[in-house]
């Protein structure tokens, strides 16, 4: 491993390389970002760049003047015929099938609340999908869909109490969060006993589960998340646009959002939240999009405390047509759990595909992997993006890693590390400009500034 000298570690600006046009934001041209099928409209400089490529206006238009079937989990029943507000169903999956069967582009508009597996995306059943381009926007307020399923605890000794939930993979305290947000984990002990003896823990055994909450109240689903081995938004076998609004996923076996049937398609998303996704034995991310090219935009979405990667991007392998990845305003914190995977990252592009990213904030550290981290061949672009890696305990790890063959532009940035700011392998290129690093430039092939500015 090649490291740079030490001095590296202080915060240096970079020199700014933006010649006539100041810092004005653009990309390089190398990147090879489809400016005719997808155009950016970029604005703004390095450091805040915009754009005006919004989610809606990439998948398909007749979504959004297709029917809208309704939502809402405080109804009794589906008895209503779903079609306004006051005959909503209650189960998104049973809006799902009305459109389904219509055969055309739909909306379901959700109404804010909380939507467990009956009523959620996958249903029930587990395995409810569309089978036509659609949207599902959340109305009045934010949607809460969560892997989980209804439960009663009762008393069982002191401050523990117990419910015969057979399968819980973690649990949260909903009333203590960070200040992203993220709902406290609740530790997960050996035996019942032990449970009752240590507040802010849990326990499953004999097909119960049993918590004792920090404040010693009752678990409700107001104040805990018990997350379940099910899948709330696995859309299996489906291939045709997706529009995802004002939703927070949390858990899921296969993900929070599992995209993977082979498609050529376009995929939105807007003030979406992936968090608490797996737990041991699944290797669970936030986002997981396999074999797709088209693009895929999300907006102002987070993906925290997965049990492994928070945004993770696969397309096809070569040579399929590209998958293009735009992220604007998108985070990601505390993926990862210890002994749950190695090569966890907050942000990961594969397959020889394209990404940009635009005023990211992705951090985290202690386990195994590079926060943001492109592998085979792909191409990536950060403008604005401020990317965090502490407490790492792999001296190849660092806030950005290019991959082998990959080539990763950095431009406006924050790049902050207690080791390796930039991580470049073999026969990849990384270049930054304009940006402030704390941490070592390393790697068998180090990043390093242009001579000249970026065209594009």
């Amino acid at each position: 491993m090649l490291l740079t000298p030490l001095n590296l570690r202080l915060t240096r600006p970079a020199q700014n390389l933006g010649g006539s046009g100041g810092n004005v934001a653009r990309i390089p041209a190398g990147l090879g970002w489809d400016e005719i099928t997808y155009p950016l409209g970029l604005g703004g400089t390095f450091e805040n760049p915009t754009t005006t490529l919004t989610p809606e206006s990439v998948v398909d238009p007749n979504i959004f003047t297709g029917t809208i079937y309704y939502a809402d989990s405080s109804r009794p029943d589906n008895s209503g015929n779903g079609l306004t507000p006051a005959t909503a169903k209650r189960d998104i999956d049973e809006c799902i099938a009305l459109g389904n069967a219509a055969a055309l582009p739909y909306q379901v508009y959700i109404e804010a609340g909380d939507y467990l597996r009956r009523e959620s995306i996958n249903g029930d059943s587990g395995t409810a999908s569309p089978t036509q381009p659609c949207a599902f926007i959340a109305q009045n307020g934010r949607v809460r869909m969560m892997a989980s399923t209804p439960a009663t605890f009762s008393l069982s000794a002191g401050n523990m109490y117990v419910a015969p939930i057979s399968t819980a993979g973690r649990v949260f305290d909903r009333t203590i969060v960070d200040s992203n947000g993220i709902y406290d984990q609740m530790t997960n002990v050996v035996d019942v006993p032990t449970c009752q003896a240590t507040p802010g823990s849990w326990v499953n055994t004999g097909g119960m589960t049993y918590v004792h909450r920090q404040d010693g109240l009752q678990p409700t689903l107001a104040n805990t998340l018990w997350v379940r081995n099910i899948n709330i938004a696995d859309f299996g076998t489906f291939t045709d646009d997706l529009y995802l609004e004002g939703i927070d996923f949390e858990g899921g076996l296969q993900g929070c959002i599992r995209l993977d049937a082979t498609a050529a398609r376009a995929v939105g998303m807007r003030d979406c939240t992936m968090r608490y996704a797996g737990f041991p034995g699944t290797r669970t991310n936030g986002l997981e999009l396999f074999n797709m090219s088209g693009i895929i935009n999300l907006w102002d979405c987070d993906a925290s405390c997965n049990f492994r990667d928070g945004l993770n991007f696969h397309g096809l392998p070569p040579p399929a047509p590209i998958l293009y990845v735009l992220t604007n305003r998108c985070s990601g914190f505390l993926n990862g759990v210890a002994g749950g995977s190695t090569l966890i990252n907050a942000y990961t592009l594969h397959d020889e595909n394209i990404g940009l990213d635009l005023n990211g904030n992705y951090s985290g550290g202690t386990f195994d992997g590079s926060i943001a981290q492109i592998v085979d061949i792909s191409k990536v672009c950060y403008l604005g993006s401020r990317i965090e890696m502490l407490d790492t305990p792999d001296p190849n790890d660092a806030a950005v890693r290019t991959g082998t063959g990959c080539e990763t532009w950095i431009a406006g940035c924050t790049l902050i590390s207690d080791l390796n700011a930039i991580y470049g392998d073999g026969s990849s290129t990384t270049e930054y400009q304009n940006s402030s690093i704390v941490g070592l430039l390393a790697g068998a092939n180090p990043a390093s500034e242009p001579s000249t500015p970026w065209t594009s």
